[in-house]
């Protein structure tokens, strides 16, 4: 988390996903004010990593294609 706000400053089109093992509500609310665009609990549910990382591309190539859920 000590590191979004680093790394929103240097790109701010830059999807960031915080994956964790930590399941702590203020933590989450938290990545997600200092500029994570997801969340996401360990263990992993790889398919929807993956349309996660999928959606970020798309968004990454076409930022027409964005909308406004997380």
């Amino acid at each position: 988390i000590a590191l979004i706000k680093e790394i929103r400053a240097e790109n701010k089109d830059i999807t960031i996903i915080v994956i964790t093992a930590f399941a702590d509500p203020n933590k989450v609310c938290e990545a997600m004010k200092k500029g994570a665009n997801n969340f996401m609990l360990k263990p992993l549910n790889i398919p929807l990593l993956e349309m996660t990382i999928n959606s970020a591309v798309r968004k990454t190539r076409d930022p027409a294609n964005q909308c406004a859920c997380t």
